[in-house]
This record gives C-alpha cells, structure tokens and sequence, in this order.
C-alpha cells in the first residue's frame, strides 16, 4: 500500500512539473510580448530571470526530501533543480510585468513622426512590426500589432505614451495599438 501510494506521488509530481514547464513556454511568448518597448528589456530579463531561478532553486531545495524518499528514484536530483528553475524564470517574469505595469504612471503622451517602418517575416516565427519614430532627434524603433503597421505610413504622427515605472524599467507604449 505504501509504495502503490509513492508511485501515485510520483506520478503527480511529473506531470504537475510537466504542465507547469509547458505552461511556462506560454508564458514567456506573453512576457516577450509585453516587454518589447520597455527601455531596458534586457535588464528586465535579467533582474526577474534571476529572482526566478533564486525562487525556483529554493523550491527545489524544499521538494528535495519529498522526490529523494522516493524508492523508484532514477534521475540525478540535479536535475529535478533544473525543472523547477526553468518553471519559475518565465513565471516570475509574467509576474514581474504585470507588477511594474501596475506601479507605473505615464509621464506625458504626445504625437511623434514615423520616419519608416519596416516587417519582418520568418518561417515558422511570429512576424516582427516596427515603426521608427524620431522621438526629440532621436531614433526609437518600436513595436506594433499586424493591424496598427498596416494602417499607418511613413510620415504619419502617431500617439505615444511614456510611462515611468516605480521599480526602474520605464516604457513606451503605442497609444491607439489595441492588440499590442
């Protein structure tokens, strides 16, 4: 009866751990998206990327006597911290987006010129819109949605939007681009 029990525990750890890693591969496609015209996205990356693998180690740390108890063991626990580091970096990255959109105000919206625009298309990946917008004599390129690239031309003034975040990743958003 113990181990029938064990094997149950086993079994619902690995695929609660591989629902939350395929659930992670969405949420970081939703992540990608919402930072695209933060200033610093690389930044953004590293600094909750890295709170992310700290949190998901820790986790790992305090499963570790649940999985290593298990008779069946067969993989290295190495590996099981992995898992949970990579589960947690794209979750706490969604989180830490809708944080800092949540603690930032806008600091002045304004019409700017759209110097040029040019698409990118890929096999097999999403299709990459941007708009290049001279932003007080400098050159800011810009994502957008499919519809808003289509619907506006070289020269045009568009309506953006800066805001300025609380915890130091400011960004610039599209004002009329619905879908982005």
């Amino acid at each position: 009866m113990k181990q029938k029990r064990q094997d149950n525990r086993a079994t619902v750890y690995i695929i609660c751990l591989l629902l939350l890693l395929i659930g992670g591969i969405y949420i970081a496609a939703l992540t990608s998206i919402r930072i695209k015209n933060y200033q610093n996205p690389f930044r953004f990356i590293l600094v909750f990327g890295t709170i992310g693998i700290i949190l998901g180690y820790i986790i790992a740390i305090k499963l570790k006597p649940f999985i290593q108890n298990h008779k069946k063991k067969l993989t290295p626990y190495s590996i099981h911290k992995i898992f949970w580091i990579l589960v947690f970096v794209p979750y706490f990255s969604f989180v830490g987006t809708i944080v800092n959109n949540n603690l930032s105000e806008v600091t002045h919206c304004n019409n700017y010129s759209v110097i040029n625009k040019f698409r990118i298309k890929r096999i097999r990946a999403t299709e990459i819109n941007q708009l290049v917008v001279d932003i007080n004599d400098r050159l800011v390129k810009l994502y957008c949605s499919h519809n808003y690239f289509d619907n506006t031309q070289n020269g045009e003034a568009i309506n953006l939007c800066f805001y300025k975040s609380k915890i130091g990743f400011n960004f610039i958003k599209v004002t009329y681009d619905i879908k982005h």
